[in-house]
């Protein structure tokens, strides 16, 4: 059962006025190998206790991806194909960005790798 699913019984629970151990047994009776802990049971019941009444994650705070864009992405290819022996670094450095975000986008998004000429 997905963490949603669990928050919508919290709730229900909640409401029905049943204890947090109450709460907390029905579910490992129910649901005894993937439970809420009851520590996650008690911020759930804050939670509503302070008036929240929504079970959806509140979006959260963080850096933007950015450097994924695609003119990033776009600089990064047009430097490989100018130069196939140029290194992550001497790119990472030209482009101002860190050497595994640059690393990511040539392997992942490019989907390019390491050819051996021997």
């Amino acid at each position: 059962m997905e963490k949603s699913e669990f928050r919508v019984l919290i709730k229900h629970s909640y409401l029905r006025k049943n204890t947090i151990f109450e709460t907390k047994s029905k579910l490992d009776k129910y649901y005894p190998d993937s439970a809420p802990s009851i520590g996650t049971i008690h911020k759930w019941f804050t939670e509503f206790r302070c008036g929240r009444a929504s079970t959806v994650d509140a979006e959260r705070s963080g850096r933007p991806k950015e450097v994924t864009a695609p003119e990033n992405v776009e600089k990064i290819h047009d430097m490989m194909l100018n130069d196939p022996k140029v290194k992550l670094r001497e790119v990472a450095n030209a482009i101002g960005m860190s050497l595994e975000r640059v690393g990511n986008i040539v392997h992942l998004v490019l989907g390019m790798k390491k050819l051996c000429a021997r």
